[in-house]
């Protein structure tokens, strides 16, 4: 399992149930109920693939490439890795 949709996926569970959700943990979960969690963090990562340019200006401001699509195109490369 790709560890960062799993960090999100625990995230939702938390925030939608707060720790358990009927006594249960997430590892608790039948692993359909896992399932559909998981395949929600990939639509919530994928959600975020595009830069916003806020997003490129705080990028531009750490490590000083100005050149957006650069940035961007990072981003995005990290995002993919994300989702593999």
């Amino acid at each position: 399992m790709n560890e960062m949709v799993e960090r999100v996926a625990r995230a939702s569970f938390v925030a939608w149930s707060g720790e358990r959700k009927n006594g249960k943990t997430f590892e608790d979960m039948p692993t359909w109920e896992r399932e559909w969690c998981l395949n929600h963090a990939r639509a919530m990562i994928e959600a975020m693939r595009e830069p916003t340019v806020e997003m490129l200006v705080a990028a531009y401001a750490i490590v000083g490439i100005p050149e957006r699509p650069v940035l961007a195109n990072g981003y995005r490369a990290m995002i993919d890795e994300a989702l593999k």
